[in-house]
């Protein structure tokens, strides 16, 4: 939308001359492209011209972090949150489940959530890379192993990366 005088006309990049009332109420136009000039000619009531330029530029964000990775069962019931060391993230499984259960989630899969950048996506390697949405809601990874670090990569909307590890641990309970 832009504003013209009275009995104006405006052309955009050479296309077809729109009315003041047209261009109030939100003229739609093609050939758009970010980052590159684009030529409005209006033309006057008295026939006078001036062509003006129009630029839209757009810079893509450049956020890639992790903020927050909860590890759920296959039924989606938390299991544990992480703990960040850095880029470093571990799960610590409870004490109270037996080898034979731990070896049960595995052998079924997790659901892995994670808290990323706005317009981030993340790859856990071996797995298909998934947006900050999918992340959100949970996962489902079948290949992180026990005790075994898992690289993370987070991608930003403009291209740049960070990579984290993402590791579940857990030790059977001490007996005395």
């Amino acid at each position: 939308k832009f504003t013209l005088s009275d009995f104006a006309t405006a052309t955009f990049n050479g296309g077809n001359p729109h009315s003041k009332d047209e261009w109030a109420a939100g003229q739609e136009v093609s050939g758009f492209a970010l980052n590159q000039p684009m030529t409005i000619h209006v033309t006057a009531e008295n026939k006078n011209t001036q062509d003006y330029t129009l630029t839209i530029t757009w810079n893509a964000k450049t956020d890639k972090e992790l903020t927050a990775v909860t590890l759920q069962d296959s039924k989606k019931n938390n299991l544990g949150t992480g703990v960040a060391s850095g880029t470093d993230w571990t799960v610590t499984l409870s004490q109270n489940l037996t080898q034979a259960e731990v070896d049960n989630l595995f052998k079924a899969g997790f659901y892995l959530k994670l808290t990323i950048s706005d317009r981030a996506k993340a790859t856990l390697d071996g797995a298909a890379g998934s947006t900050k949405e999918a992340w959100a809601n949970g996962v489902k990874v079948g290949i992180l192993k026990l005790n075994e670090a898992k690289k993370l990569t987070v991608t930003a909307e403009d291209g740049s990366t960070k990579e984290y590890t993402i590791k579940v641990a857990w030790s059977p309970k001490q007996t005395s």
